[in-house]
């Protein structure tokens, strides 16, 4: 029970300290930095109660407002990026491949132009993001005692 409350907690602020970080950060060209759809994907693949789909909806809610994008756009590319990642565990290799299905699900969503642009530069970003993500979140997650 403890290691829910904690793992509840650290969602909770890790997703708020990432919505800032997002809205701050420049953006890469036409792209931002995936910073809350890594975290929800990194909360799919290491926690083991069902609190991972609170953190991906949260985490496209947060998107939602932050871009202003209509209403469910990204949280319910969310919330499938994060049962797909739930099944593979293999979050690196997701941010990779599902930031610039991201992209092209918001081009097709919002009807913009320059998808191409767009998915070519979210693929390193995707990877990298994720990269440095996963290592600083699963060495706070471990100091934290959510993994318990």
């Amino acid at each position: 029970m403890k290691g829910n409350v904690v793992q509840f907690v650290f969602i909770l602020l890790s997703l708020v300290v990432g919505a800032a970080l997002e809205d701050v950060l420049p953006a890469i060209g036409p792209v931002g930095f995936p910073i809350l759809l890594g975290m929800s994907l990194f909360f799919a693949t290491t926690t083991r109660s069902p609190v991972w789909i609170l953190s991906a909806v949260s985490a496209g809610a947060l998107e939602e407002a932050i871009a202003s994008l209509p209403l469910a756009t990204a949280i319910v590319f969310f919330a499938a990026a994060a049962l797909a990642a739930r099944f593979f565990r293999e979050p690196v290799l997701w941010a990779a491949v599902l930031y610039p299905a991201y992209q092209v699900w918001l081009g097709i969503i919002t009807g913009g132009s320059g998808a191409f642009g767009r998915v070519i530069v979210s693929v390193p970003a995707g990877a990298v993001v994720m990269v440095l993500l996963y290592a600083a979140l699963s060495r706070i997650w471990r100091k934290a005692g959510a993994d318990a």
